[in-house]
């Protein structure tokens, strides 16, 4: 029965999937704290506490949103979009933030004319 599970071909892509994702997950874990000490300047005290955070956060929410998604009636679909939703947004808000800082950096300031 094992055998026959790990030779379909949706059991190799999800556990695929899997490694990928909890790859990225312990890779933004560590980065994060190198990140905050070398680049943002932060204590090495206050970048673990950030970084225990993170961990802190995704262990909740693994598991907090089955139940609050049961409750609230949430299909698996209905995850996925709301997922990609916020990912979007997010990702939107960057950009405009980004084009702000290009906008401020490129605008001149006053000018003055003598004559």
């Amino acid at each position: 029965m094992l055998g026959a599970a790990l030779r379909d071909r949706g059991v190799q892509l999800g556990a695929a999937i899997l490694a990928v994702y909890v790859g990225l997950e312990a890779s933004v874990g560590d980065w994060g704290f190198s990140y905050l000490v070398q680049a943002r300047g932060l204590t090495e005290s206050l970048a673990g506490y950030a970084v225990s955070g993170y961990w802190l956060g995704m262990t909740l929410g693994r598991f907090l949103i089955s139940p609050i998604a049961t409750r609230a009636g949430v299909t698996t679909a209905g995850m996925m979009y709301a997922c990609l939703a916020s990912v979007t947004a997010c990702r939107h808000a960057c950009r405009m933030k980004e084009r702000r800082s290009a906008d401020a950096a490129v605008r001149p300031g006053p000018q003055l004319h003598s004559g």
